[in-house]
């Protein structure tokens, strides 16, 4: 069995091996049009791409920490808290496995007294409704800016929205999660914790919210390199839903790696050259990573800063 797994392990790196070797590839043979492609560099637009991912950032804390205080009313956290333990569980993401982001959420909201129970229904309403959202936003999105033009990519993602939608009903999810915590010899969640349908709809939407702002950071990275017209904005949205979701579910890539960047480059292709939309989505991998790192940094910092004063 570990070989078993050993072996799926290395097929699933290879995919990603292969991904970027024929994205370096590309940008090797076609290094000549990069050069001469009309590049215009506007740090401005940079510097709003950190804002509104940044932002978006914060705002998917925002929402977390909403499900938190809807499950758990008479024990909450501070905005910034759920923030911070959002920004630092995000290099659980670059672990393969996926889960390891969603379990330090698990054991850094227990560091601050909050049920284990309550955190772990969190975490799983979080990764469905998300999952849902962004696949939902990026359907109606893409629609919207390329129509029947991507038809044939609806298909899975339009499977799991129906089937993510049926899921977090609370005549589904909540007899489900008790299953799940009667057989580990949990406490069950009583019925006047669950999230009425209403309240995950309301949620999906404000996950409609942190996606675009998402999206835009990317719209304005772009334009920061080269021009982009606004009337792409909405495909550039429905673009990132779609990829960083994409990533997401590719259980076999750390936070991942090379699946994001492939639909990315699928894309964009409507709007650049192939090379062009090879070097956006690297270059977007880079960034948001630096992001990670600045927004890491600074929570700590201000962390640093109340504990002084």
């Amino acid at each position: 069995m570990p070989n078993k797994k050993l072996i799926y392990r290395i097929f699933f790196y290879l995919i990603i091996l292969a991904i970027f070797f024929f994205f370096g590839r590309h940008l090797f043979v076609h290094w000549q049009k990069l050069k001469e492609y009309d590049f215009s560099f506007n740090y401005s637009y940079l510097f709003l791409s950190l804002v509104f991912f940044s932002f978006g950032a914060f705002v998917y804390a925002l929402i977390w920490n909403q499900i938190l205080r809807k499950l758990e009313p008479n024990k909450t956290i501070s905005n910034f808290k759920a923030f911070k333990i959002s920004v630092m569980a995000y290099f659980g993401r670059y672990i393969p496995g996926k889960l390891w982001m969603f379990l330090g959420k698990v054991y850094l909201g227990s560091k601050e007294g909050l049920a284990k129970k309550v955190l772990f229904v969190s975490v799983l309403l979080e990764i469905v409704l998300l999952i849902t959202a962004a696949f939902s936003w990026a359907l109606i999105l893409l629609a919207i800016a390329f129509g029947s033009e991507l038809f044939s990519l609806y298909f899975i993602p339009l499977i799991i929205v129906a089937g993510g939608l049926i899921f977090v009903h609370p005549k589904i999810f909540y007899p489900l999660c008790n299953f799940g915590l009667k057989k580990l010899k949990k406490t069950e969640i009583s019925p006047e914790s669950f999230l009425n349908y209403q309240t995950v709809i309301k949620i999906i939407f404000y996950y409609f919210i942190a996606l675009s702002l998402d999206g835009i950071g990317l719209f304005f990275l772009i334009n920061s390199i080269t021009s982009l017209s606004w009337s792409h904005l909405i495909g550039v949205i429905g673009a990132y839903a779609l990829a960083a979701i994409s990533g997401a579910v590719a259980f076999f890539a750390p936070a991942g790696l090379g699946v994001r960047e492939g639909v990315l480059v699928l894309i964009l292709q409507f709007y650049f050259p192939a090379s062009i939309a090879i070097l956006i989505s690297l270059l977007a991998r880079v960034w948001l990573s630096l992001i990670e790192l600045f927004l890491f940094g600074s929570v700590c910092l201000y962390s640093k800063f109340k504990r002084i004063r």
